[in-house]
């Protein structure tokens, strides 16, 4: 018997065309969740329900099991393995899922590496600060460390140094006053500006006056993911993530996906900033397996933002005619040039800061770190890193070019923040009666 044959209409195959890779997807997510997918980690045994077009799928994250799209399964699976418990904690179904939709935006784990490689010069500015910062001021290394960080938003790695020495020798001499109105009164005394408290910014002042009147500054938490984490940084925390301006830039996403709020126990980390975390978390494993040496999570942060921030400076200045993919195609930056970015061990004894810490007590303190660092072949940690060319060659014939897709964002934020600013001067033109 022969069977008849039935056209379908139009409609009905645009249907099956349209649902067709969505099914593969859905297929897919539920293979992972019984184990047909290497390197998952076993999700729900079974799919739950649809919700609309996607297949919801069960994660253990915590103590908690949350529902998500099925294509978004396996990411946010292996995100969680690197966050830590408290973060982990604070992810609900919605969060996760915008953690993972800003995570498949971010650069990938190798382009994040090559830049880390890149800035190797560097490797060691936290560990070396934080013992610069224990050798001078002993038991009030956490207090100091918390002041500093919180007066770093909104300047660069010098000035926030300036006004924290300022700040901590003038209060120190003021009989450490422990009233809010006495220490905003000192930093305007203290920080760069001619305009007394008015030069106090906002951002550095709760945090500036929970650093100083903290009872316990090593378990304090200050308001800001960015903040707390370059506090625990500078602390001896290698574990956490300091998410700034130059890890936004670098990754060329909106620095306010790292924003937040203090809470009864946390910074306020977001899905953003949690986002950012996982993937610098999980460059670092790929660093350490892939080099034989441990790299951090916040050695791999320190690395990227001292290449960024070196090859975007570079590429911007007045002087310089060649865009950073260019730069990056000469190998014009080079070890020496990412040594050159600033840190805290190293400006302690520059003549602008350690006349500061002299007047403040700290002469002979200031001494011994002068004399501890005084080697030429010591790095930022206080020892000398491998070269950028001879790590790199782990990552073999891709990392040219993965610099180079790094290259292309900051050459796009370049030009993208230069036709902001030419279109601002010229609507100030119009308004202000020009033609």
């Amino acid at each position: 018997m022969q069977l008849k044959q039935y056209k379908l209409p139009r409609v009905v195959k645009g249907a099956a065309k349209a649902v067709a890779p969505k099914a593969g997807e859905m297929a897919e997510g539920y293979l992972r969740s019984i184990g047909g997918v290497a390197d998952i980690v076993p999700l729900s045994p079974k799919p739950i329900r649809e919700l609309g077009d996607a297949l919801l799928m069960a994660v253990k994250v915590g103590d908690k099991e949350l529902k998500i799209p099925g294509d978004k399964a396996a990411v946010l699976q292996k995100a969680i393995k690197n966050l830590t418990p408290e973060e982990q904690g604070k992810l609900r179904t919605d969060t996760a899922i915008k953690m993972v939709d800003i995570l498949t935006t971010l650069p990938s784990t190798k382009e994040f590496a090559a830049a880390a490689v890149g800035g190797i010069a560097k490797k060691g500015w936290y560990e070396g600060s934080a013992k610069a910062i224990i050798e001078v001021f002993g038991q009030d290394a956490p207090r100091f460390a918390a002041l500093l960080s919180a007066t770093s938003p909104q300047t660069s790695v010098e000035s926030n140094l300036y006004n924290a020495l300022q700040t901590w020798k003038n209060w120190t001499a003021a009989g450490r006053p422990q009233d809010r109105e006495s220490i905003i009164s000192v930093m305007g005394q203290s920080v760069q500006g001619s305009k007394g408290e008015e030069s106090v910014l906002d951002a550095w002042k709760n945090n500036s006056v929970r650093a100083l009147t903290s009872e316990d500054p090593s378990t304090l938490v200050l308001s800001g993911p960015k903040v707390d984490s370059f506090m625990k940084n500078l602390q001896g925390n290698v574990e956490q993530v300091t998410n700034d301006a130059w890890m936004a830039s670098f990754s060329l996403v909106d620095q306010t996906i790292f924003s937040g709020s203090l809470t009864k126990t946390d910074a306020g980390k977001g899905p953003g900033y949690l986002a950012m975390n996982a993937r610098v978390r999980d460059t670092a494993k790929y660093l350490t397996k892939l080099t034989g040496e441990t790299w951090t999570p916040a050695e791999v942060q320190e690395t990227i933002w001292s290449w960024a921030k070196t090859v975007y400076e570079k590429s911007s200045d007045v002087n310089e005619t060649r865009s950073a993919l260019q730069l990056i195609k000469e190998n014009a930056i080079t070890d020496d040039l990412i040594a050159s970015t600033p840190d805290f061990r190293t400006l302690f004894y520059d003549e602008r800061y350690a006349p500061i810490l002299e007047q403040a007590g700290y002469k002979d303190q200031l001494d011994k770190l002068r004399t501890a660092t005084a080697t030429d072949n010591a790095g930022p940690g206080g020892k000398k890193p491998r070269s950028s060319s001879e790590t790199g060659k782990a990552l073999g014939n891709t990392q040219s070019k993965l610099l180079e897709s790094n290259a292309k964002r900051l050459d796009k934020l370049r030009l993208s923040r230069e036709q902001a600013s030419a279109e601002k001067a010229l609507n100030k033109q119009t308004f202000d009666g020009g033609e």
